[in-house]
């Protein structure tokens, strides 16, 4: 048998202390349309179908389906309990949005412009 004489039967608690690690909202999504709404509007200047319509889908759909992923991100974040809600992030998502409906529609326009219509 094991002889147990030297073990004081009092058990060391060691208390591990969990770094609470502040979690935010994404920004890369908000980083990635915004560059879809620059690269739409460099492509403003030229005036051919192709690169109206390429323009027009990046702004109509593109930096739709990112807010979107950033909305969803966001809320699967808050649910955690150091999650920093940052108002900024919830304006420019807006902000995005609203530029990216503006340059699409202004590609829509210039589209229309060089299309005769029957």
């Amino acid at each position: 048998m094991a002889n147990f004489s030297d073990i004081s039967g009092e058990v060391d608690r060691v208390q591990f202390e969990e770094e609470l690690i502040p979690v935010g909202p994404p920004v890369g999504p908000l980083i990635g349309a915004a560059a879809l709404i620059v690269v739409s509007a460099v492509l403003l200047v030229p005036a051919s179908d192709a690169v109206q319509l390429a323009g027009y889908l990046l702004a109509a759909l593109g930096v739709p389906i990112l807010i979107i992923g950033f909305r969803s991100m966001v809320r699967r974040r808050q649910s955690s309990t150091t999650f920093i809600d940052l108002l900024w992030t919830r304006f420019a998502a807006v902000a995005l949005l609203v530029v990216a409906i503006a340059i699409a529609v202004w590609h829509a326009w210039l589209f229309a412009q060089t299309e005769v219509l029957v």
